[in-house]
């Protein structure tokens, strides 16, 4: 029987589980948070941080793993990508895991392979002083300071101001593994607090599928995590075509030849086209589920099969569905204990799947980064007018009610 490593066991992480416990593989998980749901699933389970790459390499011998799967995370694509080429696993190779997955690498290639030009520089912590002065040189244009190395907008801030400099580089120190952060230019977009996101597949080297959604985010600059997305994209088709095209060249060039990829684009204010960032795995907050029902197609079973077989063809038929899908990242703006979770009338009728993450008494963080989500809804609707308002409505709609920490 076919064997999976599963890197990262957290709800949002579960879809790839179930689907390979259905098909009758067997299912080793692996994270260092024992109570994620993911391990009571798996037929083994194993307390091991996913970056720890040399642990898990040597776990993932010892099991005579098949394939090893990382699903929604950028941390466990890397020690993916690198415990398979060390145990000649077929997978993407590491060199582009790495360029995909680190910032500032990113930033570097997109420059020397001119297919895209942004002002940056990074930093290491030993730096922090070069830091400061390049930020008092820039401001008062706006920058972004973030880590090279993490996702769901940890350690992310938006400055134009000198007060907020020490605090920005403090906060993307603290996120860096690699003690590394970026400074870049902030981009103005076309269409604020909303960006391009979706998935896709690439088979041998070529773009076999691609989904376009809508990214909604919070205009204050304190909240940088998407609190929704939405199935399709309300972008016109020529705006996308051109997206589609450019993430195809630069997939090619950095040599990612099969599998899920994730991505943020922005459409820039004077209509260029700006990748933000292009995952090497498939997306979190549930975007694979929402991709399925908005279009028929199973991402998810692609994500298991293409790790288990390097052959794997990935066919896709579209079933464009009628309705309009959106996920929800449940959450609060405010720190406190969950006491209670409220859906309106009008809400309810709309929700088709609802996936908690944290239960009554649990601690919630505020809304800063999205790893603070308290879960997440699946809705869908008649049309994208009836869907923006209840996004717009959801304060009201959806009520989180919390108890004061003491």
């Amino acid at each position: 029987m076919k064997k999976i490593l599963f890197l990262g066991a957290a709800k949002f992480q579960t879809p790839p589980i179930h689907y390979a416990l259905n098909q009758g593989y067997t299912v080793i998980t692996a994270d260092n948070r024992p109570t994620n749901v993911g391990h009571a699933l798996a037929h083994k389970s194993y307390n091991i941080s996913t970056t720890n790459r040399q642990a898990i390499a040597q776990m993932a011998r010892r099991e005579q793993v098949d394939a090893i799967v990382a699903f929604g995370s950028d941390i466990s694509a890397l020690t993916a990508a690198y415990v398979c080429e060390l145990l000649d696993i077929p997978s993407n190779s590491y060199q582009t895991v790495q360029l995909l997955c680190n910032k500032h690498l990113f930033r570097q290639w997109l420059r020397k392979e001119k297919l895209q030009h942004i002002n940056f520089a990074f930093f290491t912590q030993m730096e922090k002083t070069k830091a400061l002065r390049y930020l008092h040189q820039q401001l008062p244009k706006k920058c972004v300071v973030k880590p090279v190395d993490s996702s769901g907008s940890k350690g992310i801030s938006i400055i134009n101001k000198v007060c907020q400099i020490e605090q920005a580089l403090s906060k993307a120190f603290k996120q860096s593994r690699q003690g590394l952060i970026l400074v870049e230019d902030f981009v103005e977009r076309l269409r604020p607090g909303k960006q391009i996101c979706g998935d896709g597949y690439v088979h041998n080297g070529l773009l076999a599928f691609i989904a376009f959604g809508d990214g909604y985010f919070y205009k204050n600059a304190q909240y940088l995590a998407p609190y929704a997305e939405s199935f399709p994209s309300t972008l016109n088709s020529s705006v996308l075509a051109r997206v589609k095209k450019q993430l195809s060249i630069i997939l090619q060039k950095a040599g990612f030849y099969n599998g899920c990829f994730n991505f943020d684009v922005f459409i820039q204010k004077n209509g260029e086209i700006f990748i933000n960032e292009i995952g090497p795995r498939s997306g979190g907050n549930y975007i694979p589920l929402l991709i399925e029902a908005a279009t028929g197609v199973n991402l998810v079973a692609a994500c298991v099969e293409n790790a288990l077989n390097p052959n794997y063809i990935f066919s896709p038929t579209i079933q464009q569905s009628t309705q309009v899908w959106a996920g929800y990242m449940l959450h609060s703006q405010h720190a406190g204990r969950l006491k209670a979770i409220h859906f309106n009338k009008r809400l309810q009728k709309y929700i088709r799947y609802q996936h908690p993450y944290l239960k009554v008494g649990a601690k919630v963080q505020a809304f800063t980064q999205a790893n603070y989500a308290i879960g997440n809804i699946i809705m869908s609707f008649e049309n994208q007018q009836n869907m923006q308002q209840v996004l717009t409505d959801m304060p009201t709609l959806c009520k989180i009610d919390l108890q004061s920490e003491r």
